[in-house]
């Protein structure tokens, strides 16, 4: 099984969003520190099927694909 990592996601957001959305992540997915966090954002920890599709469902919140840090949607011009 491959390891996730959901840094390039995380890459993308202003960093306005960078600390709701790491305390969201955390608290859904029950993972009680920074470094459990850090760790699975950078695919070090392997994150279980649960993680995933709460992580997906965060990300997808602002248009943005957590395993590819790309546009979900692109968005009209």
């Amino acid at each position: 099984m491959e390891k996730k990592k959901f840094i390039e996601a995380y890459q993308m957001l202003p960093q306005k969003y960078l600390e709701p959305l790491k305390e969201e992540i955390k608290g859904k997915c029950g993972w009680n520190t920074d470094s459990t966090f850090h760790r699975k954002r950078l695919g070090t920890v392997r994150i279980r099927l649960p993680e995933r599709q709460i992580i997906e469902e965060v990300f997808a919140k602002y248009n943005i694909n957590a395993w590819t840090g790309e546009y979900i949607k692109q968005l009209a011009v």
